[in-house]
């Protein structure tokens, strides 16, 4: 039998939300059982890199975190 894998998503309060500027800003992405490795970017308004963190959670997701910079639409981007 062949199960369909369900897609990549993210989700979490930077998603959700409107962050602040200089407040830190999570969002978590669930590969949904996607294998390989995970490039994670995030670019602001402008499209420049954003420094961020990543750290890996028990249920195999990943938490990312930022502090935005100046006011406006962040992208992470998590290419598969």
């Amino acid at each position: 039998m062949n199960e369909e894998l369900s897609q990549p998503c993210a989700y979490g309060a930077a998603i959700e939300y409107a962050v602040e500027k200089g407040q830190q800003a999570s969002m978590i992405f669930d590969p949904n059982q996607l294998t390989g490795g995970l490039k994670i970017e995030v670019r602001g308004p402008l499209g420049e890199k954003v420094r961020h963190s990543t750290s890996k959670r028990p249920d195999a997701t990943t938490e990312i975190a930022f502090r935005p910079p100046e006011v406006g639409h962040y992208e992470g981007i998590v290419p598969y």
